[in-house]
């Protein structure tokens, strides 16, 4: 088993194992690997001549207690069927943070959408969030105004001035994340302050909130019922304090 660094003639066996795993629409993931690959700051491990597990990270300024550093964001963690429960990823895992460190990364984050994989590499959650499930209440939707990048920036750095080890966004950045959005089908909505939700509304009726950034929390539920749909799911930071207008929230 040889454990590596990434190069650029993997994309296109990581793009395979990030789309049999993650089950994610052919039109994202072409876009993720034609401008989020970054296989200098990725490792992967090898058996028998074929990459069986792999850990993405891409360079991005992150926030911590009022300074921005230089960071990384790491995700698609993944590990094929056959390798699983082998111990694999935790020495993928170490090999990752010391390449980290070796490319002068001071803050790492992570994404996880199965918490338990990196708790099984000693990387455990430092922050809280509020999943909420959201029902229609008859509210009179909100005027909404066409998604504008600055108006978008100037309230996401707002929002995420009251977090720490938050991607802190330029417009070339705010422009690049709403093209992530916008490669899935994922559409933006944006009220006439300028705060904004990205949401991927489903055939069954049901919506799902990718991001929210906002001024008040009051223009959360506005955002809320401007969108399309009868339902809406999403993710909240837990500190929001008007948790009463979902029909459930799980922090």
């Amino acid at each position: 088993m040889e454990i590596r660094t990434m190069r650029k003639n993997d994309c296109d066996i990581a793009l395979k194992i990030w789309q049999d795993i993650f089950e994610e629409s052919d039109s994202f993931v072409q876009w993720l690997f034609a401008n989020r690959f970054f296989p200098e700051y990725s490792s992967c491990a090898e058996a028998e001549g074929s990459i069986v597990s792999v850990i993405h990270a891409m360079p991005l300024p992150l926030r911590f207690h009022g300074n921005v550093y230089k960071g990384a964001i790491i995700g698609g963690v993944a590990t094929v069927p056959p390798y699983r429960g082998l111990g694999l990823m935790k020495k993928l895992m170490a090999y990752e943070i010391g390449l980290l460190k070796e490319l002068g990364i001071e803050l790492v984050t992570h994404t996880p959408v199965n918490p338990a994989v990196y708790y099984s590499c000693d990387q455990y959650l430092c922050t809280k969030t509020g999943d909420f499930l959201y029902e229609k209440n008859g509210m009179v939707a909100p005027e909404l105004r066409e998604f504008d990048l600055n108006a978008a920036l100037a309230v996401y750095r707002n929002f995420a001035s009251r977090y720490d080890g938050i991607v802190w966004r330029d417009k070339a950045l705010m422009t690049l994340r709403r093209d992530d959005f916008y490669s899935d089908n994922i559409r933006a909505y944006m009220l006439k302050s300028g705060a904004y939700c990205f949401a991927d509304i489903h055939e069954d009726g049901v919506a799902s909130c990718m991001e929210f950034a906002y001024f008040q929390e009051a223009e959360v539920q506005m955002l809320l019922e401007a969108i399309p749909a009868r339902t809406v799911t999403g993710r909240l930071p837990a500190d929001y304090a008007n948790t009463q207008i979902f029909k459930k929230w799980n922090t």
